[in-house]
């Protein structure tokens, strides 16, 4: 009998970790979002200017979390792009981030700090070099 699933790469232990992570801060990403716009709408009792806000800040959370799944589930895969895109997405959370700097707070340092070390690794690893060519 002949098989038909592609045989998958052996990846580097810290790239699975990187891939639940990212699984695991979409979920995060989520709930923080349905937090907040709770938390606004039940403090503004429905106002129209609030309401439209909160209503886009749900949407692109809903993107970024969308974005991080989709990363986690091609660096579990082991493909080329996943890598590429993962990396790119770290640099504009970073910049993002940086541009933001007058309310950085401990939670957004840790992120940062976190992001930084992700990146790094999937960049200079020879491992993540030669198992994603």
């Amino acid at each position: 009998m002949i098989s038909n699933f592609k045989s998958v790469k052996n990846l580097p232990v810290p790239v699975r970790i990187i891939s639940l992570l990212l699984f695991v801060l979409a979920i995060f990403n989520l709930i923080n979002s349905m937090i907040s716009i709770f938390k606004d709408l039940s403090l503004y009792h429905f106002q129209p200017l609030v309401f439209i806000p909160a209503i886009l800040g749900l949407i692109v959370s809903l993107g970024m979390a969308f974005i991080y799944i989709f990363l986690a589930f091609g660096l579990w895969k082991g493909k080329k792009w996943a890598k590429i895109a993962t990396i790119i997405f770290i640099v504009l959370l970073l910049l993002l981030t940086l541009l933001n700097i007058h309310n950085i707070t401990i939670k957004s340092l840790i992120f940062m700090v976190v992001q930084l070390v992700i990146g790094v690794y999937l960049l200079l690893s020879k491992q993540v070099k030669f198992t994603f060519k």
